[in-house]
């Protein structure tokens, strides 16, 4: 766990825990008002109102505890060198008629767009030359790590070249032993095992492509991460409520970035 807590990370677990007991609070007192009337009146207009309301609050309270559990157990796995640095709300300007839920909804549909094409990037395949100079790598190191031979004579006087770890006969493994003594034959055939890579596949992009356009999909994400956030925290302050998605970044709902030691952070 790391050793100092930032206190907008306090203060939003507070919130997030009040939130989520409101929440279940309502939920609760609405189905013993429903349970308390007449039985004829249950399924009337009333009856129908507070099961509206206790569901609507049940479900405001299963969406908030997970995040509270989430933020906790994101900060107990913390190694305890980590730093925590607290990052600035970002400015949400809404356009004439627009809501926060409105905004909301365009900030998760880039989301889900910039999830997919960081999903596509991840699964790139990578160019045939990279992939003909790993061929070329795995055969030399095939061909080094070769077991040692040895000579034997048996019994009746016939002279054998053993493989030294199994004792067998070498010519018992039969011509893929001759095979891999022609590098360029063992390229070639492992190039085919590939499909010849004659030209690179669609979609390829090299390592350092691949890492490059991770780190601006990241960046996006982490922006409209945080104005995701943002937006969920304006709307509460009107007394509207936006569900979180189950899977958005904790980092953002807590309002902080993580530091990956302390020298790091004392460098930035």
């Amino acid at each position: 766990m790391i050793q100092n807590i930032p206190a907008c990370v306090r203060a939003k677990l507070a919130a997030l825990a009040e939130a989520a007991n409101d929440a279940d609070d309502i939920a609760r007192a609405s189905l013993a008002r429903l349970m308390n009337l007449p039985a004829a009146e249950r399924t009337g207009p009333k009856g129908q109102r507070l099961k509206e309301r206790g569901a609507e609050y049940r479900s405001r309270h299963e969406n908030i505890a997970p995040q509270w559990h989430r933020g906790n157990q994101r900060i107990n796995e913390l190694p305890s060198v980590t730093v925590l640095e607290e990052v600035a709300p970002p400015i949400i300007s809404l356009e004439k008629g627009e809501t926060y839920p409105d905004r909301a909804r365009k900030i998760r549909a880039k989301i889900a767009t910039l999830t997919i094409e960081r999903n596509n990037v991840r699964a790139a395949p990578s160019p045939a030359a990279d992939l003909k100079k790993l061929v070329r790598q795995f055969a030399e190191n095939l061909l080094k790590s070769l077991p040692r031979v040895v000579y034997q004579r048996d019994l009746h006087g016939h002279d054998h070249i053993q493989w030294a770890s199994t004792g067998r006969d070498v010519e018992s493994i039969g011509g893929a032993v001759a095979a891999l003594l022609d590098m360029k034959a063992l390229v070639a055939k492992f190039e085919g095992d590939l499909g010849g890579l004659a030209a690179d596949p669609p979609g390829a992009m090299s390592y350092d492509a691949r890492l490059k356009k991770l780190a601006e999909i990241e960046d996006e994400l982490d922006v409209l991460e945080r104005e995701d956030e943002q937006c969920i925290t304006l709307a509460a302050e009107r007394g509207e409520f936006i569900e979180r998605r189950f899977n958005a970044s904790i980092e953002a709902v807590l309002g902080v970035r993580v530091v990956k030691s302390v020298a790091a952070a004392a460098a930035a």
